[in-house]
């Protein structure tokens, strides 16, 4: 055999396919989807399902925030409760006072101390406490709410504290069934904001609870107003409620036994009668148990 030959036959024979390669690739140039797979499929998340999501999670927590809001309720100044003015007035520029005043120079009308707080530091504390705390103790919630009276001058007023902290203890919820209770979803429609203390909330209003209701619970309408963005009810409400109707609700009703639910199990017992298998079974219906291949 002459190699040289053979050689040769095949560095022509690759020169003429690499040439006709290239031709090929200048005359039908390569797409860039030809390696691609198919299409991927439209996504199977229904949004109108979603926005029932996102209603569903703002009623209930919209629930919590108002619930929690109405029985915490704002804390009181500290300020108020020590008699921290008398404090200031009464320890700070009176015996404490001859320690820092010029006081022993004779100087005492007005005591120097008495004034110098008076002018820089009650003005500005009086102020806090009216635009932060303009209320009654306990967040407001024990003037006109059925519970212990209002805090009454006494000759030692410095006993709020004590007195605040009994009345915190003794009033655990606000003893008034028109602000205190856990309300339902339709309820808060037709009912005022229960948060009143220290100061009445405008709360989100009817039609907010109307429109997330309708979006979350998924009817059609609601004291005769449909949902906004869809004035003819949810296109998905009916078959939904259909397949509930006719294949869920029954699985779910007590002592009415439907037929069992097929596990793809074969069962053998030891007894002779049972050496062939049967299938296994679910009974769906409370008080049902699955015997042989059927729910009794």
């Amino acid at each position: 055999m002459d190699l040289s030959k053979n050689t040769a036959f095949l560095k022509t024979y690759s020169l003429i396919a690499i040439g006709v390669a290239l031709f090929m690739l200048f005359v039908f140039p390569t797409q860039n989807n030809v390696c691609a797979g198919p299409a991927s499929a439209p996504s199977s998340c229904d949004p109108v399902y979603m926005e029932s999501l996102e209603s569903r999670a703002w009623l209930e927590g919209e629930r919590e925030i108002i619930q929690n809001q109405n029985y915490i309720v704002k804390p009181d100044s500290v300020l108020e409760y020590t008699c921290w003015d008398r404090a200031l007035i009464d320890v700070t520029a009176g015996p404490i006072a001859a320690i820092f005043s010029d006081e022993w120079r004779g100087v005492t009308a007005p005591p120097p101390m008495l004034a110098q707080l008076e002018a820089s530091v009650l003005p500005h504390a009086i102020g806090y406490l009216g635009a932060n705390f303009l209320h009654e103790f306990g967040g407001g919630t024990w003037v006109g709410s059925g519970g212990a009276a209002p805090f009454s001058a006494s000759g030692n007023p410095c006993t709020v504290m004590r007195d605040t902290w009994f009345l915190a203890k003794s009033e655990n919820f606000i003893p008034d069934p028109a602000i205190d209770g856990f309300y339902t979803f339709f309820e808060y429609i037709g009912m005022p904001d229960p948060r009143i203390y220290p100061t009445p909330s405008p709360g989100p209003g009817a039609e907010a609870w109307i429109e997330n209701m309708l979006i979350g619970y998924n009817i059609e309408s609601l004291l005769g107003r449909p949902p906004n963005d869809f004035p003819d009810g949810y296109p998905f409400r009916d078959p939904l409620e259909i397949d509930f109707i006719e294949l869920i609700r029954p699985r779910l009703i007590p002592g009415v036994c439907t037929p069992p639910v097929p596990t793809g199990v074969t069962v053998f017992t030891s007894a002779p009668a049972g050496e062939e298998g049967y299938p296994d079974g679910i009974c769906t219906n409370p008080g049902c148990t699955y015997v042989g291949e059927a729910c009794i």
